[in-house]
Order: structure tokens, then C-alpha cells, then sequence
């Protein structure tokens, strides 16, 4: 054991090699981080009303393939308005051609969602 000038002992100077500092390992970044992240591209209160469609969407899809057999797709609202399309309608239609729903239901969500977006 070494002793510093102190006259603390110290653990792990052998030799006259010094000690190895050893960091924790980074974890993901935080629930906080990502906020961040997010308020950096869209203010506070768009992030809320980001999640919220987000979160409509979600149950609506949930809803829409209800008792059909399949799982319901993922609809990403980030992925509809960073495309470099503006025919929202399309793109969400194209995301629900295979849906075994009838036709009334998806014109519906697509018209609420679309409703929606245009209040962002």
C-alpha cells in the first residue's frame, strides 16, 4: 500500500504505476434529455399537442383493428410531417391500404387525423 503525503493509504499504486480510474458506463439519455431534444425542434406547447395526436392516433388504430385479426400499424405523426409530401391524405391512405377495416371507418380517422394536423 502506498501512502500519500497526507498519510492516507491509498489501494492500487503498485510499483509506482498509477491508479486506473474507471468511469459508470453512460446510460441511455434521460426522459429529461429527450424533452430537450424535442423542445429544440418544437416549442413546449407543439410537443404537447404532438403527443396527444400521437397518443389518438394510437388508440384510434387500436380501435380500427379491433377484433380483425391483425396487429395495427404504427402511424408515426414526427414521420407524416417530416415527409417531403404535402398530400397528408395520401400518405395516411398509402399507411392504410391493407387495413381490413371498412372504408367509412379509415375516410373517418383520416378526416379527424387530417382535422387534427391542420390545428397544429
Amino acid at each position: 500500500m502506498a501512502t500519500s503525503p497526507t498519510g492516507d493509504a491509498r489501494q492500487g499504486s503498485v510499483g509506482g504505476t498509477p491508479e486506473r480510474v474507471k468511469f459508470a458506463a453512460q446510460d441511455a439519455p434521460s426522459p429529461r434529455s429527450r424533452r430537450t431534444r424535442a423542445t429544440v425542434k418544437y416549442d413546449r406547447k407543439k410537443v404537447h399537442k404532438l403527443l396527444a395526436i400521437e397518443d389518438w392516433i394510437e388508440e384510434e388504430l387500436e380501435e380500427i383493428y379491433k377484433n380483425t385479426g391483425q396487429d395495427a400499424i404504427e402511424l408515426s405523426l414526427d414521420a407524416l410531417l417530416c415527409d417531403e409530401t404535402d398530400d397528408y391524405e395520401a400518405w395516411i391512405r398509402e399507411k392504410l391500404s391493407g387495413c381490413p377495416a371498412g372504408q367509412e371507418r379509415i375516410d373517418t380517422f383520416t378526416a379527424a387525423l387530417l382535422e387534427k394536423i391542420e390545428r397544429l
